[in-house]
């Protein structure tokens, strides 16, 4: 939608004549939306990539293992290990869930993952890191947290709850 928005507003463009104050303003206007309709995609991606810039994770199911290594330090730890095991999603994302049609937005497949360990390692993985979002969780307890505006809250104590598969009605 934003694409097919933006390319109207650029057919737009052309069709001023380009000498006139009017088209000066028409850009600014023109850049300000894009700047508005963007600006929280690109507080997440700051605020994921601020967090996530020295740590890789990778996840072995067959040997039920995931591997973190943070700023060159390797940790593996077993499935088991995990205390709790959080995904904090859009509340867009919602609609795989219970197909109530909500309206998605540009931000609607941002999320994370609170990751707790029982030695007190707690790590936020991103899905900027990897697409471990639209996958069934590896954790078998992983709980969801749905917010309007997923941002990484380090102090945030609130639990997520246990989706229970709902049947689809055909």
């Amino acid at each position: 939608m934003a694409i097919t928005f933006g390319l109207y507003l650029i057919i737009l463009a052309l069709c001023y004549p380009q000498n006139t104050e009017m088209f000066n303003d028409f850009f600014g206007i023109l850049f300000g939306l894009i700047l508005l309709i963007n600006i929280l995609p690109i507080i997440l991606i700051f605020n994921y990539y601020s967090e996530n810039k020295n740590i890789d994770f990778e996840s072995d199911t067959d040997s039920n293992l995931i591997t973190i290594t943070q700023n060159g330090i390797r940790k593996s730890y077993h499935f088991n290990e995990v205390k709790k095991s959080n995904y904090h999603l859009a509340y867009n994302y919602k609609n795989t869930v219970d197909n109530k049609s909500r309206h998605s937005v540009i931000f609607s497949d941002f999320g994370y993952w609170d990751l707790q360990f029982k030695n007190g390692d707690r790590y936020y993985l991103s899905n900027l890191l990897k697409d471990f979002i639209h996958d069934a969780p590896i954790i078998r307890n992983t709980k969801y947290r749905f917010r309007v505006f997923p941002y990484i809250k380090k102090f945030d104590m609130k639990e997520g709850i246990k989706l229970k598969s709902i049947p689809r009605k055909y």
